[in-house]
């Protein structure tokens, strides 16, 4: 996501954000401009603040709800034995 902040060549930028402003305001950090940068980082910033606020309240909902665990019973048997019929790993117990 962070490339286009760092490697966006000034001439194709300029082509896409014509602004009226000066042809390369907006280029990559290493053609000697931050702008982009700075803007991947904010939308960095809001992607993650999305998904995370999301997640927060979609697993909330579900732990209110109590599906998010399974039976205890279920749980000290094991997933393997209750969903499959057995094992999924030989332990050694013969």
């Amino acid at each position: 996501m962070l490339a286009v902040g760092l490697f966006a060549y000034p001439e194709y930028t300029a082509m896409a954000w014509d602004d009226g402003s000066e042809a390369g305001s907006y280029c990559g950090l290493f053609y000697g401009c931050g702008m982009l940068l700075a803007a991947q980082f904010v939308a960095l910033f809001i992607e993650v603040a999305w998904v995370a606020g999301l997640s927060c309240i979609l697993f909330w909902s579900l732990r209110a709800g109590k599906v998010l665990r399974v039976p205890e019973e279920i749980e000290l048997a094991g997933m393997d034995i209750s969903k499959h019929g057995g094992a999924a790993y030989d332990l050694g117990k013969e």
